[in-house]
């Protein structure tokens, strides 16, 4: 049963949308463990931060921001 039904990613902010774009990020949701998939823009590389914010039925929230580096291949 999917245990995370009630708070979901709602928002997702990057700090160089020429790497990866606002919102660029998709979830999957099925199972215990849903799983944020962030696809940065083709031939992007470099360093930035990235912020995803949930909100629950009854508005509250909470956010994280995290580091992303995209090797040059």
């Amino acid at each position: 049963a999917n245990t995370h039904s009630a708070a979901w990613p709602s928002a997702s902010t990057s700090s160089n949308p020429t790497l990866i774009a606002n919102g660029a990020v998709t979830y999957n949701r099925s199972g215990a463990n849903p799983v944020a998939t962030i696809m940065p823009r083709a031939g992007a590389y470099g360093s930035l931060s990235m912020t995803l914010r949930v909100t629950d039925e009854g508005g509250l929230w909470a956010e994280t921001t995290f580091n992303v580096t995209i090797a040059n291949e």
